[in-house]
């Protein structure tokens, strides 16, 4: 891989994916979630491990809700987008989940759907377009890297899942 202008917080992330393949490796992160998410209770899809914590739903939208924002940053860019994005507040969006309306089978419906688009639309980029640099909240990355980004933000979050609440 060659060096990037990203700071350490991207780098923790793709260094978690090991797959050659990012299509592989989101297609197994897609796979762990679904089999992690659909044997939720609905106790369990509420439940936070300690106060001022994300319950469960919430911490599965918001990786549902980085990966959509990732992906509309790395089209930007591979389409040409010049200028800086701005960063978004994970907090305020995580609390912005109502669990009545965001249930665990709502999750499951567009979390496939997304994923099966974040596959197809970094599959349609060219070489040229991957290699796009990406800049958004005073951070670079190369587009083609968004999509590792996404698939080891998924990871790590699921490793927490697995540790502080199941």
């Amino acid at each position: 891989m060659q060096e990037h202008n990203f700071s350490e917080y991207f780098d923790y992330y793709i260094s978690k994916i090991k797959e050659d393949s990012i299509t592989e490796a989101l297609e197994k992160g897609r796979q762990g979630v679904v089999e992690l998410t659909a044997n939720l209770t609905e106790d369990q899809w509420k439940f936070a491990y300690d106060e001022g914590k994300w319950n469960v739903g919430q911490l599965l939208y918001h990786m549902l809700d980085t990966e959509r924002i990732m992906c509309c940053r790395a089209l930007s860019f591979a389409r040409g987008q010049k200028s800086e994005l701005p960063g978004y507040d994970h907090d305020v969006f995580a609390e912005g989940v109502d669990i009545v309306f965001s249930t665990k089978n709502l999750f499951l419906k567009e979390y496939d759907c997304m994923r099966k688009g974040t596959m197809l639309m970094f599959q349609g980029f060219s070489s040229d377009q991957l290699q796009k640099v990406a800049h958004f909240n005073g951070l670079h990355i190369e587009v083609g890297d968004m999509a590792r980004l996404i698939a080891g933000h998924e990871q790590h979050h699921l490793e927490i899942l697995r540790t502080r609440y199941l």
